[in-house]
């Protein structure tokens, strides 16, 4: 299946943009855990969140440290 970029051509992304995301990828991941299809705040387990409760947070720890 071929794909067609909505907005047209999408650059390859660069060394640094590869970077960045692993940099970030290994930032979120050290705020949550999945367990059982579900996924949880390493500071409370006991809480399952539900995907945009994760997103919400993510953004704003992002946002938090860009500040």
């Amino acid at each position: 299946m071929n794909l067609t970029p909505i907005r047209g051509n999408i650059p390859e992304p660069t060394t640094k943009d590869i970077a960045n995301r692993h940099q970030l990828a290994k930032e979120v991941s050290s705020w949550f855990v999945r367990r059982d299809g579900k996924s949880y705040e390493i500071d409370n387990l006991n809480v399952a969140l539900s995907k945009p409760d994760v997103q919400r947070v993510c953004l704003y720890r992002i946002h938090q440290r860009l500040l």
